[in-house]
């Protein structure tokens, strides 16, 4: 029998290693199918997909890499994905912001070459886009309308306009989520939608010349109930489960949009709104309530501005599911809390950077909400930046300001 000399064992035993299966180290760059196809999925195709206003959708690799260097820049810079409340105060249902390890993640995948990775490593991903689960009526204004034509001041940069949307009901309605688009982007300034009696509606409108009536300040009746509304950046919008805003049969709803011509002339606009309807009544019927500041007045040449407003107690309980903040485009900051019967405070929401192109209605990632007691109070605090030569007031225009948040809350509130 042949025996193999000792001193072979050593060589015969590596090359018998050699031959054997080897174990690939893995990629310690991100690759797409590992690391970034599932950021993407949970931070932006949310938004960036067929049919929404953002100008690119963001689906598949290719798209991706059509887009990369905007997007390096975006991210690095925290300007995407849009969320401006920070997490120390309170945690809110859709959370798109991403970590320093995330951002990290995405352009170190960019300044790699973007490389694909291992398809093996893909995930199974569902990627729910900001839309309404379903669309139960979609209305819009019966012609459109170009802001300022029926205006006696033709410069004025500024028209807000009212139009009759019929949703034609027949009986009492729970409104359970809403999207609004608007028709021309570089001229809505924001949109809110209330319900109004048909009667008082057609009134309105009959009063004036061409589509809807002139409306700064309001709707033009106290009989009105806020159920929507839209600004830059704010998606489609599904009320908490089991709540809802109702609507009665004869009432019509009333679109406010808020024009502005400062990025251009006049163009005909026709900006829809899209409801979705509960199919048996809500638990706990809704209203929007608004927490306002009107008594402010900066000085020129003004920064870091501030003012605060507290809102009375109650007086009576309520469940607090959502809050949406608003100011104009010198906003820096703005926070709201709840000061409770014993002293005590609850940060409601703090947004330290505010940016005006991204705003929504935030509800609460507790999904019961926040009960109110009958002696908790609520204020709201906002900043602003004044560098123009004007004294800033509170008004309708977009170079004057606003210190609001819009509250959706249960429960009656006196």
């Amino acid at each position: 029998m042949f025996r193999a000399p000792i001193h072979w064992a050593f060589p015969v035993a590596l090359l018998l290693a050699s031959c054997g299966p080897k174990e690939v180290a893995s990629d310690p760059r991100p690759t797409w199918y590992r690391d970034v196809e599932p950021l993407v999925a949970q931070h932006c195709a949310t938004c960036h997909s067929a049919g929404s206003v953002t100008p690119f959708v963001l689906n598949t690799y290719d798209d991706f890499k059509a887009q990369a260097t905007a997007i390096r820049t975006a991210v690095a810079a925290k300007i995407m994905p849009p969320w401006m409340p920070t997490s120390a105060c309170n945690t809110y249902q859709g959370d798109r912001s991403l970590t320093q390890a995330q951002i990290d993640t995405l352009t170190g995948f960019i300044d790699d070459g973007l490389p694909l990775g291992d398809k093996k490593d893909e995930q199974m991903l569902s990627v729910t886009p900001s839309k309404l689960e379903r669309v139960d009526l979609s209305l819009q204004p019966a012609v459109p309308y170009t802001p300022n034509s029926f205006a006696t001041d033709q410069s004025r940069t500024d028209d807000y306009r009212c139009f009759i949307v019929d949703p034609q009901l027949t009986g009492a309605r729970d409104l359970i989520g809403y999207q609004i688009v608007p028709g021309q982007l570089h001229e809505v300034h924001h949109v809110l939608v209330y319900t109004m009696s048909s009667t008082t509606a057609q009134g309105l409108d009959a009063a004036e010349d061409g589509p809807g009536w002139t409306c700064f300040g309001g709707p033009g009746s106290n009989n009105t109930s806020l159920v929507g509304a839209w600004a830059p950046g704010m998606p489609a919008i599904k009320y908490p489960n089991q709540t809802g805003i109702t609507m009665n049969a004869g009432d019509v709803l009333v679109m406010q949009v808020h024009y502005n011509l400062a990025n251009g002339a006049p163009t005909p606009d026709t900006s829809t709104v899209d409801l979705e309807f509960a199919d048996v009544p809500v638990q706990w019927h809704a209203q929007m309530f608004p927490l306002v500041n009107h008594d402010f007045s900066m000085p020129p040449h003004t920064m870091g501005y501030s003012v605060e407003y507290s809102l009375p107690a109650l007086g009576i309980p309520a469940n607090l599911w959502g809050i949406a903040p608003h100011m104009h485009t010198k906003g820096v900051e703005i926070s709201a809390e709840i000061t409770h019967g014993d002293g005590t405070k609850s940060c409601l929401i703090d947004i330290p950077k505010w940016n005006f192109q991204w705003q929504q209605l935030y509800f609460f990632s507790n999904h019961a909400g926040i009960a109110l007691k009958g002696d908790d109070s609520l204020s709201l605090k906002c900043t602003w930046d004044n560098p123009t030569d004007a004294t800033v007031t509170w008004g309708e225009n977009t170079a004057d300001e606003m210190c609001l948040s819009f509250l959706y809350l249960t429960g009656a509130v006196q």
